[in-house]
């Protein structure tokens, strides 16, 4: 049992353990009363492309549910899900096209025009990339 400990050991100290995780930290700056804040991404992995990809697509959805005379609260809190999730999905270095993909797969051609006019235009490339 001792050996199997020290042949662990030894292989995770060669490099041949697991793989080493991207951690990326970002500075966000403040906004109004909201003091800077320091964050840190980890993962660059398919699955963690494919979350971020859910979270910018659930906070849309609720952009699109919560703007309009018919809302019953605002979209305030969607907006900062969907800053944030583009945010990751940027700084993991996942790839421009598959957010396009999907969001393609999600709306419609009128609810990405919608989302475009109405959201600050750092969203404009990721939402004009669904469209069809």
């Amino acid at each position: 049992m001792r050996y199997v400990f020290l042949a662990v050991v030894v292989l995770l100290l060669a490099g041949c353990g697991p793989h080493k995780v991207k951690r990326v930290v970002e500075v966000i700056p403040s906004d109004g009363s909201f003091p800077s804040v320091t964050v840190t991404v980890s993962g660059n992995t398919p699955a963690d492309c494919a979350n971020d990809i859910s979270t910018f697509s659930d906070n849309a959805h609720q952009v699109l549910q919560h703007e309009g005379p018919q809302a019953a609260y605002p979209a305030d809190l969607y907006f900062l899900g969907l800053h944030d999730a583009l945010r990751d999905f940027q700084v993991r270095g996942c790839p421009m096209p598959l957010l396009g993909h999907a969001l393609a797969q999600r709306f419609t051609n009128a609810q990405l025009h919608e989302l475009i006019a109405d959201l600050p235009s750092i969203y404009a490339p990721a939402l004009r990339a669904g469209l069809h």
